[in-house]
């Protein structure tokens, strides 16, 4: 006993230690672990390996966190992974799993106990086909998750999970939003919200109950959908044109499992819709309720289920059916239903916009659509789906867009994607009034139509509607259509042909609200005539919605064969007749065409016409060539809607003569009147006129295309003017007509010339090109017009005086430019840099009101009315310029208007008055403003003159200004009657610098004068050939002359106008020392210009009027008179000696000669004295050393052409007399005299020793002056003069002496010491008191 008390007490000792090591060991070990936990993160590969190990997987675990709690240790796994291989049929991955152990409960229960087990973020991923193929045992990995998730563990919850399964290559995705399980013994429960990807946006509530264990169960499920979203699988099964928009689905479904497999379905459905689209095109679908039971077929070896739905309920967009269907769905998946009694058709037909384009649900109650559905049998087999189907008594109401139709049948198949639909209908009616234009009664109509499906390459499968053996036969036309239709592009291959029928009923068959109300109504009225349809046949190629293929995708034509029909295409233009006319419809468009046609007189060939668009816009477009005139053609637009455009502008404006060709297109609108007519008229040499502006074109050939009142020509080539011009033009329409023309050419200068002035042409030659712009907007009220000119004058030459005078080949452009309306054109020129023009010209008087012709450099603008011209030019020759504008207003030019008046269609009135006579187009200037270096007239020159001239009261007022001359000139209104009237306050004419010469000697200076004088006219040619007939009076008054630097001092002369030319009334020269008193005329006398001058000359001392006249004499106290009657050919300007034909009588009184040398006076020239005068002072020096005394000297002088002949010439000096016989030719300079000398010895003796016959003797009579009583003296002395007044010759014919008696001389002797005998220096004394007088 004691011994087993010591050892049960040894026992119980050791087993109380071993109890106490072991809780100590436990203790040991639990702390440890609590410890070791939060390091587990560390060694997370221990796990990996073990489980990769043990089940054949490959898992990973991106990290692990692990602390101890109160019950037990805390867990968190994140990014748990589990690849599929062969050892697992799934894929797992795991967001993060959070695990809370109770320690103690797993220890009691020996299983995984758990507060908290929660899987988050859950991925799963199961081969079902691996799965059922094999046992579970040869997948461990699976077998230790169902142990762990349906017996180990007590509960567990799912958030966000995502369960993927795979059957047959096809995988259903299910989202696990919420999952909650218990798993109590062998019950196991969950509940929770469950979405499947493919079926529903959104989720529904399931519950799971089953009993037993893993490998057999029994128990149901159970699952309600509240407002369910299936968009997802209802757009994924059904295509349709519209979006589906919102979808609502409510349900509840029982799945009942026995021995793990189903045994029953139930569902009971519920208000359920479909919407597609939006808006207006939207439709709503629906099922309001139903049962649907599935069973399994048990009868069918091949299992299966069979399908019954009761009193299910069908809405369509308000319309409801109500049907029992039965079907089964076997094994494989075929599937069989059948309807158990007819239905209306009806809603299933509201259906229709949800497959077809372009189709409203509007559209499809509005044709109403009635019939009853016999017969329908659906089944699916292998995926494909057949039909067969009775349609009867289907008819439906017409639209605006489609006909109506009474009675129709239909038969449908469908089977392996092919279909087959045949229809007929007898006896019923077609309502299509409205789309055409009545009803139609069908008498028979059938067709057989084929569906079946179409691939090509690598596109969609396309299904194909194909009809044949197809017949409509009516009352109103038989056709006999066949089509091809592409339902899926809406392509369109269809035939149809048309029986013949009468013209006047096609218009009933016209499609108005296709072709457009105005397009119908013009055809019915076009195609009213005579004629019948003999042949018409329809083809359409394309697509539908793509009519009427403007993008080239498709086509439609229609072909109509008319035959004599008429056409009235416009109901204000003419119509076209006898035409054979074929019709082709392309589109939406209308092509006619005819071989020949007459229009309104013009004939027509190879007429064609289209429409090219049936349109409520639609338009007819006519093309055709005519031939016929300008005035056909101009008759016809007159006589059509064009009449106030094209009409207007043909018959107004551009007037087209002669025999013309023309393409014609005419577009002619089936709403409203705005025909377009354009086309291209061929002009050769035709006539054409611009009559607004009196512009005649002849022999104008060219293309001339136009657009109703548009037209364009361009390469138009005629003659303008008479000379050949490139015509271009255009005109555009509009609020006003527009015209713009373009014209270019070489011209030769003269004919344009003539147009300006006939005798313009002596002035100007040569050619130029030229171009011309001109814009002419025309309006009811008028036109205005703008127009530009440029001309190159290089090849043209000018005797114009300067500016104007160019040489060829000189560089003078011109530029002109016009603008103005139909009263007044305002005008702008320019010729090179020195010469400006603008203007103003009325029309209507074709003269310019207001005008401004610049020469040279000057700054004076237009300052008002009238013409007025500027100068500042280097040199100006009056009588150049006198000329010229005389030429210029003589209104000489040619007329241009007699040659447009002809061709004008329209008469014009013509001046009473003048019509011969032009007008002239500048008018008299009416102020001039003239700057000249030099101004020039009958040879001479007036420097920096400046003449301003305005007029006042119609009378024209010159000032000229100069440092040489300065006066006011007035040329009278009525200038033949009152003339010009010149009033000079002083004037100074310097000598021309070309007769001015170099004086050499005495001889020299005489004989260039008359030579220049007498040559002149003939070598340089006179400046002053002017027909004094066309000069008016003149009255010329200067208070101080000077003319080559003589001061003539007051002049006044008076020329008025008598018959054949002019009268010099009065010719009146004053000065101190000159008194000139005369008259003549300057007029045509025997056919020939002659001027004449009368009267006298008179100088109270005439040595110094000669000194006055530059000419040292060496008179002296002498007065002259001297009376003239002369004549000579041409202008008083332009006197010579040729043919001077007068008389002069001449007469000096006495006074004497001093200082005579070869420098002496010229005013013996003409007798050569000064040279006869040398020649005695050499014979008789010592008595004609220091002068010669005369008492008067005088004569006559009888001039016959150019030749002065005297014979009573007569110097009586103190010395002696001489006698001057002969003459001089004024022309040659030859002189041919004879002179006589006889000496005065009858004085006292110092004055006669002169002339002693020797001079020893006369020296030797000064010895004996006081006893000498007689001596011998020379009585006469004869001379020759010839030669030339240059080179005079005198030869001493003969030398006569004789004895005189001398008074003795007895002087008495002085009685002072001064009584002595004469000196030398008293006979020298004596000599100068005898001199000198």
């Amino acid at each position: 006993m004691t011994n087993f008390s010591s050892v049960a007490a040894y026992l119980l000792k050791k087993f109380w230690l071993l109890l106490a090591v072991l809780l100590v060991l436990f203790a040991l070990i639990l702390s440890a672990a609590r410890y070791a936990l939060p390091h587990i993160e560390h060694n997370k590969h221990l796990l990996e390996n073990y489980i990769n190990e043990q089940y054949g997987v490959n898992l990973s675990i991106k990290s692990v966190h692990a602390v101890w709690q109160r019950n037990g240790p805390s867990i968190v796994l994140n990014s748990v992974s589990l690849a599929k291989n062969d050892a697992s049929p799934v894929a797992l991955d795991i967001r993060q799993i959070y695990v809370e152990l109770d320690f103690w409960e797993s220890l009691r229960h020996q299983l995984i106990s758990s507060t908290r087990f929660e899987l988050r973020g859950l991925k799963l991923d199961i081969d079902a086909d691996r799965l059922s193929g094999g046992d579970k045992n040869n997948f461990p990995v699976v077998k230790a998750l169902e142990r762990l998730f349906l017996e180990q563990l007590q509960s567990f919850s799912l958030e966000d999970g995502v369960v993927s399964v795979t059957h047959l290559n096809e995988t259903n995705s299910f989202d696990i939003e919420s999952l909650s399980w218990n798993n109590h013994e062998e019950r196991h429960q969950g509940l929770g919200q469950l979405r499947v990807a493919d079926l529903a946006a959104n989720s529904a509530s399931f519950i799971i109950d089953i009993t037993g264990t893993r490998e057999k169960f029994d128990g149901v499920f159970y699952a309600k959908a509240e407002e369910l979203d299936i968009s997802p699988w209802v757009s994924g099964l059904i295509k349709t044109k519209r979006p589906l928009a919102q979808s609502r689905a409510n349900f509840e479904v029982w799945t009942n499992f026995s021995q793990s497999e189903v045994t029953s379905v139930q569902a009971e459905l519920s208000e359920s819709l479909l919407e597609w689209g939006s808006g207006r095109e939207k439709t709503v679908t629906g099922i309001s309720g139903g049962s649907l039971q599935v069973l399994p077929n048990d009868k069918s070896k091949q299992g299966g289920w069979n399908v019954r739905v009761d009193q299910l309920v069908l809405n369509s967009s308000n319309e409801t059916l109500t049907t029992d269907l039965i079907g089964s769905i076997n094994a494989n998946g075929d599937v069989l239903v059948n309807t158990m009694k007819p239905v209306q058709i009806n809603p299933f037909l509201l259906l229709l916009p949800l497959f077809m384009d372009d189709t409203s649900e509007e559209e499809i109650r509005g044709l109403n659509p009635i019939g009853e559905l016999a017969t329908l049998q659906i089944q699916w087999h292998n995926g494909q789906p057949s039909l067969a189907a009775k349609v009867i008594d289907l008819q439906w109401d017409k639209t605006d867009k489609i006909p109506g139709l009474s009675s129709l049948d239909a038969d449908l198949f469908w089977y392996k994607n092919n279909g087959a639909v045949y229809l007929e209908s007898k006896n019923s009616v077609l309502s299509a009034n409205g789309v055409i234009k009545k009803d139609i009664n069908i008498n028979q109509l059938k067709s057989q139509f084929y569906i079946y499906p179409e691939q090509h390459d690598s596109e969609d499968k396309q299904w194909v509607v194909k009809g044949s053996d197809m017949l409509f036969d009516s009352d109103a036309v038989t056709l006999h259509p066949q089509f091809k239709l592409n339902t899926s592009t809406g392509f369109m291959s269809l035939y149809v042909d048309v029986s013949p029928l009468a013209l006047n009923e096609v218009s009933s068959l016209f499609p108005s609200s296709l072709m457009g109300a105005n397009t119908d109504k013009y055809l019915t009225r076009a195609f009213t005539g005579e004629g019948e349809i003999s042949n018409a046949r329809v083809l359409w190629h394309g697509r539908t919605s793509d009519f009427p293929f403007e993008d080239n995708t498709g086509v439609f034509q229609a072909y109509v064969d008319i035959k004599q029909g008429d056409f009235l295409f416009a109901p204000d233009w003419p119509a076209l007749n006898n035409l054979d006319l074929s019709l082709y419809f392309v589109n939406k468009a209308l092509v006619m065409e005819s071989p020949s046609a007459t229009l309104a007189g013009m004939k027509i060939s190879d007429m064609s016409a289209v429409i090219p668009s049936f349109s409520p816009g639609a338009r007819l477009l006519i093309y055709a060539t005519g031939s016929g005139t300008g005035d056909a053609l101009t008759a016809l637009m007159m006589d059509s809607s064009l009449k106030k455009s094209l009409g207007k502008v043909l018959n107004d404006e551009v007037q087209i003569s002669g025999p013309l060709s023309a393409d014609i297109k005419l577009d002619i609108p089936f709403k409203g009147k705005d025909v377009v007519a354009s086309g291209t008229a061929y002009l050769s040499d035709n006539a054409v006129l611009i009559a607004t502006t009196n512009m005649l074109f002849d022999k104008a050939s060219g293309d001339v295309s136009f657009v109703n009142g548009d037209i364009d020509a361009s390469g138009l080539q005629a003659h303008f003017l008479k000379q050949p011009v490139n015509l271009s033009l255009s005109g555009r329409q509009g609020d006003t007509y527009d015209l713009h023309v373009e014209l270019d050419g070489r011209w030769h200068v003269h004919p344009l010339a003539n147009y300006v002035n006939t005798d313009l042409t002596e002035y100007i030659d040569g050619e130029s090109d030229w171009s011309t712009n001109v814009d002419l907007s025309l309006s009811n009220s008028g036109f205005s017009y703008s127009a530009n000119l440029t001309a190159d004058m290089t090849a043209t030459q000018s005797l114009l005086p300067a500016p104007f005078d160019t040489p060829a080949g000189a560089s003078l452009p011109l530029r002109i430019t016009s603008k103005g309306d139909g009263k007044a054109s305002n005008v702008e020129a320019s010729l090179g840099d020195d010469i400006r023009f603008d203007g103003v010209l009325p029309h209507k008087e074709m003269q310019f009101s207001r005008a401004h012709l610049a020469l040279g450099e000057s700054d004076i603008a237009n300052i008002g009315t009238g013409f007025s011209i500027s100068a500042n030019l280097a040199q100006a020759d009056v009588q150049e310029w006198f000329t010229t504008i005389n030429m210029l207003l003589s209104g000489k030019g040619e007329n241009t208007s007699t040659e447009i008046e002809k061709t004008s269609a329209k008469p014009r009135t013509q001046s009473n008055e003048n019509e011969s006579k032009r007008a002239n187009l500048f008018g008299t200037p009416s102020r001039i403003f003239a700057k000249a270096d030099m101004l020039n007239f009958a040879g001479h020159s007036i420097k920096n003159a400046e003449l301003n001239a305005t007029e006042r009261n119609k009378d024209w007022i010159l000032d000229l200004t100069s440092p040489q001359a300065r006066a006011t000139i007035r040329i009278n209104s009525d200038l033949e009657e009152q003339g010009i009237e010149i009033n000079a306050d002083y004037l100074s004419l310097e000598k021309p610098v070309e007769t001015e010469v170099a004086i050499t000697d005495g001889s020299n200076s005489n004989v260039e004068l008359a030579t220049n004088s007498a040559v002149s006219g003939k070598e340089s040619g006179s400046p002053y050939n002017i027909d004094p007939n066309t000069l008016p009076p003149i009255y010329f008054y200067c208070q101080s002359c000077g003319v080559h630097g003589i001061d003539l001092g007051e002049i006044t002369l008076d020329i008025a106008k008598e018959d054949n030319g002019l009268a010099v009334r009065q010719l009146l020269v004053k000065s101190d020392e000159t008194n000139v008193t005369a008259t003549g005329y300057w007029k045509h006398k025997g056919g020939k210009i002659q001027s004449a001058l009368n009267g006298t000359l008179t100088s109270p001392d005439v040595g110094q009027m000669l000194k006055e006249y530059g000419v040292e004499s060496g008179i002296k106290d002498s007065s002259a008179n001297v009376v003239f009657d002369i004549t000579w050919p041409n202008a008083p300007m332009d006197f010579g000696f040729e043919q001077l034909n007068g008389d002069v009588e001449w007469s000096l009184s006495d006074g004497y000669l001093t200082e005579l040398s070869d420098k002496g006076s010229r005013i013996f020239t003409l007798f050569s004295l000064n040279s006869l005068v040398r020649k005695l002072s050499l014979d008789f020096r010592d008595v004609f050393a220091k002068g010669f005394f005369y008492d008067d000297m005088g004569g006559t002088l009888s001039i016959i052409n150019g030749k002065a002949y005297t014979d009573d010439t007569e110097i009586d000096g103190g010395a002696g007399e001489i006698e001057i016989t002969g003459f001089t030719d004024l022309n040659t300079g030859a002189l041919n005299y004879n002179v006589s000398f006889a000496p005065n010895v009858t004085g006292n003796l110092p004055f006669l020793v002169y002339f002693l016959a020797t001079p020893p003797t006369a020296l030797a009579a000064l010895a004996i002056d006081q006893v000498l009583t007689s001596a011998k003296v020379i009585s006469n002395v004869n001379y020759r003069v010839t030669g030339t007044i240059k080179e005079p010759k005198f030869d001493e014919v003969e030398r006569n002496s004789k004895d005189i008696s001398l008074p003795a001389q007895n002087t008495p002797v002085p009685d002072n010491s001064q009584d002595r005998p004469l000196t030398e220096d008293d006979v020298r004394r004596l000599k100068m008191e005898v001199i000198d007088g």
